[in-house]
């Protein structure tokens, strides 16, 4: 049986997959135990699934390794805003530390070493605001981590990415 699919419909569904990469390692529950997708994440609530600095970094590993089979550029576009999006919510849970901006005086709700802080601060370094791709996006501009070759190599070093052999 042949199922026709439009290339809309094939674009959906690849953004979806590419969007439950991160919101894997980050529970941002639908009331039934299962993830809901990124854009259908309260922001308050995506922020609040986060509960450690390694979690973050453990979904970030796992998003770097991914992206390696992305075989679109909405896969790749998607899964690098989700890198920044996740590192701007860990700032959040951190008052401020890696964007150094001042939350109202919220108090920070998560310690992070030295190590880890320098380690946030370059891979938020790495995002750039684009407007690539806008529709598939709630927003024109977004971020999106684009890292250059250099920080690429240390970000991958320091969280452990596997490199994927291409084919």
């Amino acid at each position: 049986m042949l199922i026709s699919l439009s290339l809309r419909d094939v674009t959906a569904y690849i953004l979806a997959l590419s969007s439950l990469i991160l919101t894997r390692g980050f529970p941002a529950s639908a009331g039934d135990g299962s993830l809901r997708v990124w854009d259908d994440v309260d922001p308050k609530e995506f922020v609040g699934a986060i509960h450690s600095v390694q979690q973050v970094k453990d979904g970030i590993r796992e998003a770097l390794e991914e992206v390696q089979t992305c075989a679109a550029g909405s896969c790749y576009n998607m899964i690098s805003s989700n890198i920044c999006d996740v590192v701007g919510a860990l700032d959040i849970k951190l008052g401020g530390k890696i964007i150094d901006t001042d939350h109202g005086g919220s108090k920070p709700e998560l310690d992070i070493s030295d190590s880890d802080l320098r380690l946030m601060k370059l891979i938020m370094a790495q995002c750039k605001p684009t407007h690539y791709q806008y529709w598939n996006f709630d927003r024109v501009l977004h971020l999106s981590y684009s890292p250059s070759a250099e920080a690429s190599h240390i970000i991958d070093e320091a969280l452990g990415v596997k490199k994927k052999t291409k084919r």
